[in-house]
């Protein structure tokens, strides 16, 4: 039994197109024997000369074939590579915008060290660093590498600024306005860049 590149490979020979032209030459190889009354060798030199040149040609249906496979396998390959990488920076970008979203809605913002350090502030690490490891040379593309750089680079910022508030002793209200203007900051970056992705 064939696999799907064995038929995709031998389906195209076996069709009516391909016997009309077979029967033709056939028929046309047997006018020029009668035509030039060819004797036994030289008909086998016909032969071998025309085996010889359809070897050759089957040889580049082939070869051209394959390259046409691998080139689909290349592009789907991307495909699913692209797909992985936007949702590593999607994750990290909707993480951003939760925080910033939670700065400016706790009732009493001072809760804020609580819920970070329960829980989000290792979620909020942990997208960093995926989006850290994300081969920069494979997004394939001047302006997704821009962006992926201007994110990456406003995602640390708005983690280093609320590590260094979380881990203050002292709670001082104009801290965490100040906080809190430098995450809304980082996050019009992060809109900013974040559609070129979207439309990619």
């Amino acid at each position: 039994m064939l696999n799907d590149y064995g038929k995709a490979l031998f389906k195209p020979l076996v069709s009516v197109q391909n016997f009309v032209l077979a029967g033709s030459f056939i028929f046309v190889v047997w006018l020029l024997i009668r035509v030039f009354h060819l004797n036994s060798s030289e008909i086998a030199s016909w032969v071998q000369a025309i085996g010889s040149i359809a070897a050759i040609l089957g040889a580049f249906a082939i070869s051209n074939i394959q390259v046409k496979r691998q080139e689909e396998q290349r592009s789907i390959v991307s495909e699913q590579k692209f797909k992985a990488f936007f949702a590593v920076v999607k994750h990290a970008v909707d993480h951003a915008r939760g925080v910033r979203d939670a700065l400016e809605t706790y009732e009493l913002k001072r809760d804020f060290k609580l819920g970070w350090n329960t829980g989000y502030s290792e979620i909020f690490k942990s997208s960093v660093k995926s989006m850290g490891l994300i081969p920069v040379h494979e997004l394939g593309d001047y302006d997704l590498v821009i962006a992926h750089n201007h994110i990456l680079a406003a995602v640390i910022n708005i983690s280093k600024r609320i590590e260094e508030y979380v881990l203050a002793e002292n709670f001082v209200e104009q801290e965490l306005e100040v906080l809190c203007l430098n995450v809304a900051g980082q996050t019009e970056i992060i809109d900013f860049y974040w559609p070129n992705f979207e439309k990619a």
